[in-house]
């Protein structure tokens, strides 16, 4: 889909249509200035990047905006002007197979960061991310092929650095907050015929993973890639809701308030 919908807190308004259609693409931002990146255009990984105006109700791309590495599936935390992209996978004429590149992008072009600062090997992609470009999280996602992992690694701005572990191994979990105080939650157990998807949470403190608030329903694959929150609130949109043998998409949006 190229479609865009906007919430305001109660209910779904359309606005205009990326430059072009794709699916399992990252983003981050706000409304007023969103980042969509990569994805699934045409049978093979995107480098496309578009910029999203609030104010002009309008989505614009160019060439010079173009990620150095496409990637299918990739982690995006930050803001529309300082943004980070990691992990993916490579698909069509490519071999097709999980990365660990990372990018960062100032407002109008993408740097690749050099190969001692990729993620390690333990997170490829499909994995849930927070924070910002200077201090962000990713989380979870596929591990060196199908499998799905625990894994948390902490970027501070130049280099990436392994986390404690969450207490649950997810892929396609969603994110939201701070490197200090994230969520993840839902995502697959496993991957093949047999996975289910999850409703379980946890929160992270900038140290270790706790559990939390679960789901009001199971869900696996949702808002992949563009989640708003802050330290307190967020939200969940769509899903897919499975057990072991059979799967329903989900239209509906799960929200998020912490007391304190």
């Amino acid at each position: 889909l190229a479609t865009t919908k906007y919430h305001d807190g109660n209910s779904w308004a359309a606005k205009a249509s990326m430059s072009s259609a794709r699916d399992s693409s990252g983003g981050c931002g706000t409304f007023a200035d969103a980042l969509d990146c990569g994805g699934f255009i045409s049978g093979d990984e995107s480098q496309t990047t578009e910029l999203y105006d609030g104010s002009a109700n309008s989505w614009s791309t160019a060439s010079s905006n173009n990620m150095v590495v496409g990637s299918y599936g990739p982690t995006v935390f930050g803001t529309q002007s300082a943004a980070v992209w990691c992990g993916g996978k490579k698909f069509g004429g490519d071999a097709a197979t999980f990365i660990t590149n990372s990018e960062q992008f100032n407002g109008s072009a993408w740097t690749a960061h050099s190969a001692t600062n990729d993620l390690d090997t333990g997170i490829e992609g499909n994995a849930g991310g927070a924070g910002t470009s200077s201090a962000g999280l990713i989380f979870g996602g596929n591990i060196s092929g199908p499998a799905h992992t625990d894994k948390t690694q902490i970027w501070n701005g130049t280099t990436w650095s392994s986390g404690n572990d969450m207490g649950t191994a997810r892929r396609y979990n969603s994110g939201f907050g701070t490197s200090t105080r994230a969520w993840t939650q839902g995502g697959t157990s496993a991957h093949g015929s047999s996975y289910i998807t999850l409703n379980t949470t946890e929160t992270f403190d900038g140290t270790n993973w706790a559990s939390d608030t679960n789901l009001n329903t199971n869900v696996g694959l949702q808002s992949h890639g563009c989640h708003v929150g802050s330290a307190r609130t967020g939200f969940v949109v769509g899903g897919l809701e499975r057990d072991a043998t059979d799967g329903t998409g989900q239209a509906i949006i799960q929200t998020y308030q912490r007391a304190s």
